[in-house]
């Protein structure tokens, strides 16, 4: 008897899975132009997917990969560089490999940094065999990111950026890219978001805000898309740590967005700066300071004649808020500092210092190079 329910349940899922493989449409992207942009000052990142894959609900449920990739990699290019120096990440005088994203109808490319550095040349290799000429609208050596814009005419397939808290720990991942240089394609690798807000540290800098993922990333990934289940990306891949598996990094869209936006409005990355070195109010933190709440951001480092030190700030500060928002955590305050302030601003910030509240007007300068 028992056999027999088994066997009914499982002829019941099987029914549900297949109806429902049966009632979802095939999404496609929806055209990009100028119109579609968003962003400061007629920023051109693409918008999200109109209609998107459903999100993964349980296994029975989970889109087809070929229908993603399908979506995904005509916006995805093969950027060949070739370069007079050398740097870290290349050999001296190599013609090499990466990756990059459409991210607009008109051409403009997000990339590593490190895969046009120093380069004398950049070629695009579209998705369906076209080649162009690239050039460079802006870098960030601090991010690791960089903007290209194709020599051609358009229009050209571009993805969307998912929101920035719109995926977890746990989330599904694909990485596309041109591994190895391999002819043929993009490479495609599955795996999941391992974590968030990773910072790591190489002989040239410290990247910070990267997702970690178990998604196979090799030489020749560099600034391809991570992408999400609706096709949409969350982050740029970059690195790869060496004699470790299963652990890659990619800039989540947290940063790439607001440097895309500032390389298009200004030409280079303007950050704005406070010059200070903070950390999150952890419970040892809160002990020390005697502090009723694990709420704000202290202040660890003044730098000289920075903003904070000509407004009178001090080391052992705690940041509560900036013009009345709330600040409870330094994610909260780089999500402020990069989406709502701009260089030459004046901000009323709010501090708690032995105990009692003090509000400082600080004039934010750009962040040196």
């Amino acid at each position: 008897m028992k056999a027999k329910v088994h066997s009914v349940w499982l002829v019941l899922l099987l029914v549900l899975a297949f109806a429902a493989c049966n009632d979802r449409e095939t999404p496609t992207l929806p055209p990009s132009s100028q119109e579609s942009g968003v962003g400061i000052a007629g920023s051109v990142i693409a918008q999200p997917v109109a209609q998107s894959l459903p999100p993964l609900q349980s296994l029975i449920a989970l889109p087809s990969l070929a229908d993603i990739v399908e979506l995904v990699r005509p916006s995805v290019v093969n950027i060949t560089t070739q370069t007079e120096g050398g740097s870290f990440f290349r050999r001296t005088g190599a013609i090499s490999n990466g990756s990059g994203a459409i991210i607009h109808s008109d051409g403009y490319i997000v990339t590593n940094y490190h895969v046009i550095n120093g380069a004398s040349r950049i070629q695009i290799t579209t998705d369906d065999g076209r080649v162009f000429r690239a050039t460079v609208e802006g870098g960030d050596p601090i991010t690791d990111l960089a903007v290209l814009r194709i020599d051609g005419d358009g229009p050209f397939p571009a993805l969307p950026f998912a929101a920035p808290n719109s995926f977890r720990v746990g989330d599904w991942a694909i990485a596309i890219g041109n591994a190895l240089g391999l002819p043929g394609g993009p490479s495609v690798t599955l795996g999941v978001v391992g974590a968030l807000d990773r910072s790591l540290t190489t002989r040239e800098q410290t990247l910070t805000d990267l997702i970690q993922t178990d998604a196979a990333i090799n030489e020749g990934n560099s600034g391809g898309p991570l992408v999400d289940l609706n096709g949409e990306i969350i982050g740029i891949n970059t690195a790869v740590v060496r004699g470790v598996q299963g652990i890659g990094f990619s800039v989540s869209s947290f940063t790439v967005i607001p440097v895309v936006q500032s390389i298009l409005k200004h030409g280079r990355v303007m950050w704005p700066w406070l010059g200070v070195g903070v950390q999150d109010v952890t419970a040892a933190v809160a002990l020390e300071f005697d502090l009723e709440e694990r709420l704000g951001v202290l202040m660890q480092r003044i730098w000289p004649d920075s903003p904070a030190e000509t407004a009178g700030i001090q080391e052992g500060d705690v940041l509560i808020s900036i013009d009345g928002k709330d600040i409870a955590s330094l994610r909260a305050l780089q999500r402020l500092m990069r989406e709502q302030l701009e260089v030459g601003q004046e901000i009323n910030a709010q501090f708690i210092r032995d105990g009692d509240l003090v509000e400082f007007m600080i004039t934010l300068e750009e962040m040196p190079r």
